[in-house]
């Protein structure tokens, strides 16, 4: 982790915002029901379980593999890495398949700020 230029503290600089906005996006997703209104009935109950594993998993995952990663711990870095690219898959599909809505600038931002820390592990 030494070599890596996302080290140290900057590690969190991109995870704690990116935790955030994957908190903001699932409460938001689980607590308001027109966020996904203009859905099926599958693609809510896919929105509605994947805003609840967001919250639940997701984000703590990845500020728990961060923290240990940031500490040196190789396989917190490839839990972390995983958990990165989880998260923009995740939100390519919030971003282009979910109809627009009122988290369409949360989604973009999740997807940015992803697409962002995995290029910087590159």
């Amino acid at each position: 982790m030494a070599g890596s230029p996302v080290a140290g503290k900057t590690i969190l600089a991109f995870v704690i915002p990116l935790a955030l906005l994957i908190l903001a996006s699932g409460l938001v997703g689980m607590l308001c029901g027109p966020i996904y209104a203009k859905e099926t009935r599958s693609w809510t109950a896919q929105g509605i379980a994947q805003d609840i594993f967001d919250v639940v998993i997701l984000a703590p995952v990845l500020l728990f593999a961060a923290s240990f990663a940031r500490r040196g711990y190789r396989p917190a870095l490839f839990i972390f890495l995983g958990s990165l690219l989880y998260v923009f898959y995740t939100f390519v599909i919030y971003c282009f398949a979910v109809h627009f809505n009122a988290l369409f600038l949360v989604y973009c931002g999740t997807l940015g700020i992803a697409f962002c820390t995995i290029v910087s592990f590159s």
